[in-house]
């Protein structure tokens, strides 16, 4: 009775399998083949020279800076701005006690006043000594000329003529101390200047436009002469300071153009202005000075101490490159499209390197030699043919049977007679005496397909087997 049964239901199992089968060919007859796509830009992966680009860090600071240094003792009185301030030159920054340095204008000045008069008494004395001299001396020609008649004695004459030669030497006598007091005018007044100069140090004001960088004093702090309080660096033009080892730095000459990635301003050009021959002994490093070059937006994004990314170029080498608009971003991902030997274009991730004006350097991914997608559009996309090439035959296949169409196979489900396989090569690991108890736990789907694979074995035997794996074939 039992074994009635089993065979009852193993006919029935091969009879439900075939009708499966034969829906499953059907709904293979029906998928879509791949689209076909034309006016795709295709071209083939090689290697080009680039430049060689390497990236240092570097420090954003202005072209011109000053140092504001104390040039009198006093003690700081007030401070009137702080890091970061912007400034105009002019601007009073820092005032010093000056009531010592004020003492000595006042001083300076007073000896100066004085001697204004002293040289105006002088010039009148000069004056005054003139006027005798000539009195004295026309005097001696009148009494020189009465000698002559007889009218005077030559004693009288001599009286005359000394009187004369004494106004000229008091003469000469007032000139020289006028000249003498004129020429302590410049001395005198040159310490004026110099107090008042001395003066002027108590205040410190800004030599140029531009920003507070340090400050290192407050109100209160004792200022000597030399001692610096304040850098103030320009708010013009910037560049940036960068230190390069020693190799890549005698690939570097003034005139080079150069990136500078700073945040927020972003890319930003720049040009090498000096390579600093000297290495620094502990780093063996050399300094180069980059002149920045931004644009009308940029500038006012550019602050003197900012991190910048600089990109140099040092000769050139060999990269495989793509076109920009080969690349396709999936969220942080970067691919491309590879186009095989038959036509149809599968996406490929790929590594980035770096950017060289309209195309991109491809560190992994891609080969030289491989054929790929210039152009993406939307019509390209994974599985797509863009190109009427014939795939090739599979190799160790007859060509008969590489050729053969699904239809033709699958249109006679008659001649398959076994059930929907699936692709797992165990697809049914419970023992056939659960279809003889009818108990079986599994769901009602794998249950069937168990049996109509017991029952296509009992049936078939190795002809069954032979058409499980035809069908497996028209399956795939």
């Amino acid at each position: 009775m039992t074994s009635n049964r089993l065979s009852e239901f193993a006919a029935l199992s091969v009879a439900t399998a075939i009708a499966l089968f034969a829906t499953a060919c059907q709904q293979a007859d029906r998928t879509e083949p791949p689209a076909r796509i034309s006016g795709v830009a295709v071209d083939v992966a090689r290697a080009a020279s680039v430049p060689d680009v390497f990236e240092v860090t570097g420090t954003l600071h202005a072209r011109t800076t000053s140092q504001l240094a104390a040039n009198v003792v006093g003690t700081v009185t007030r401070v009137l701005v702080a890091e970061g301030d912007r400034v105009r030159a002019g601007q009073l920054l820092i005032a010093i006690d000056s009531r010592a340095a004020k003492a000595q204008v006042q001083m300076a000045r007073g000896g100066a006043e004085e001697l204004e008069g002293a040289i105006a008494s002088a010039t009148a004395a000069e004056r005054a000594a003139q006027a005798q001299a000539t009195l004295a001396s026309a005097t001696y020609k009148r009494y020189a000329a009465l000698r002559e008649r007889g009218s005077v004695s030559p004693h009288e004459l001599d009286q005359i003529e000394a009187q004369a030669k004494a106004a000229s030497a008091d003469l000469d006598r007032a000139t020289a101390a006028k000249d003498a007091l004129i020429s302590r005018r410049a001395e005198v007044n040159a310490g004026v200047v110099a107090a008042e100069a001395q003066a002027g140090y108590s205040a410190l004001r800004a030599p140029i436009d531009g920003i507070v960088a340090t400050k290192s004093v407050d109100a209160g702090s004792q200022a000597a002469p030399g001692m610096v309080l304040m850098t103030i660096e320009g708010t013009g033009a910037m560049r940036i300071d960068a230190y390069v080892d020693d190799v890549q730095a005698t690939r570097i000459h003034a005139g080079d153009d150069a990136e500078a990635d700073v945040a927020p301003a972003g890319v930003v050009h720049a040009r090498v202005a000096q390579v600093v021959p000297a290495l620094d002994a502990a780093t063996r490093t050399s300094l180069v000075k980059l002149d920045l070059m931004p644009g009308p937006s940029q500038s006012s994004q550019l602050r003197p101490g900012q991190f910048a990314r600089v990109r140099l170029a040092g000769g050139t080498r060999n990269a495989l490159t793509v076109p920009d608009t080969a690349i396709v971003a999936r969220g942080q991902l970067r691919n491309v499209y590879v186009v095989a030997a038959d036509g149809i274009a599968r996406m490929r991730l790929v590594t980035l390197g770096r950017a060289f004006g309209g195309r991109t350097e491809i560190l992994a991914g891609l080969d030289p030699g491989e054929r790929f997608v210039t152009a993406v559009t939307p019509a390209v996309r994974d599985g797509v043919i863009v190109a009427a090439v014939r795939a090739p035959r599979s190799a160790g296949v007859p060509a008969a049977a590489a050729e053969r169409p699904r239809s033709a196979v699958c249109a006679r489900p008659e001649l398959i007679p076994v059930a929907r396989v699936t692709r797992d090569p165990k697809p049914f690991e419970r023992p056939s005496r659960l279809l003889a108890s009818g108990n079986d736990p599994r769901p009602t789907a794998k249950r069937g397909r168990s049996a109509v694979a017991a029952g296509t074995a009992a049936l078939h035997g190795s002809a069954g087997t032979a058409a499980l794996h035809e069908a497996r074939r028209c399956q795939a």
